[in-house]
């Protein structure tokens, strides 16, 4: 339950910088723990912002799905946010924003009649935000939105496949 409508201004695109600050590490696990587990089962994982969710999505063999469970309980309440951290991945939803939005003549119409059209409403700027608001974050402000947006019972988790469903739960 977080997205572009939980977003003030000053802050656009900040739901869509956390889906990638999610993948920075956490006090239990390194940076790159969930890709390793992912890659070592033959799995997949990928994330997405929309204006009402951001959504992780984690595709593994139930033999990866205990390794996978940990890693995301453990990032849902013991992030590491750095400014080195920060810093990159403003770097990289600029590039995004750049290459998905300014570079894009049918994207930059539909966000202008976007914003126009739905004016001060939640829905009046698109999920991939603004260079300035990016540029602006800072790590205080990232902490803050974790804090607010981040905790387990604002998350839905959905399990598919041949799994115990004791073991699991």
């Amino acid at each position: 339950h977080v997205g572009s409508v939980d977003e003030e201004p000053g802050t656009l695109g900040f739901a869509h910088l956390f889906e990638h600050l999610m993948f920075g590490g956490s006090k239990g696990f390194s940076k790159r723990a969930l890709d390793q587990v992912h890659h070592a089962s033959g799995g997949d994982n990928n994330a997405r912002t929309s204006f009402d969710e951001t959504v992780y999505e984690s595709d593994v063999p139930v033999q990866a799905l205990s390794s996978v469970l940990k890693i995301e309980a453990d990032r849902m309440t013991n992030l590491t946010l750095t400014e080195e951290n920060l810093a990159n991945e403003k770097k990289i939803v600029t590039e995004e924003l750049r290459l998905r939005a300014e570079n894009d003549v049918v994207a930059r119409i539909l966000m202008t009649v976007q914003t126009r059209a739905l004016a001060g409403h939640p829905y009046g700027h698109s999920p991939i935000g603004t260079k300035q608001d990016i540029a602006a974050a800072t790590l205080e402000h990232a902490q803050q939105f974790y804090q607010d947006f981040y905790r387990p019972n604002r998350a839905h988790l959905v399990i598919v496949g041949p799994v115990d469903v004791d073991a699991t739960l």
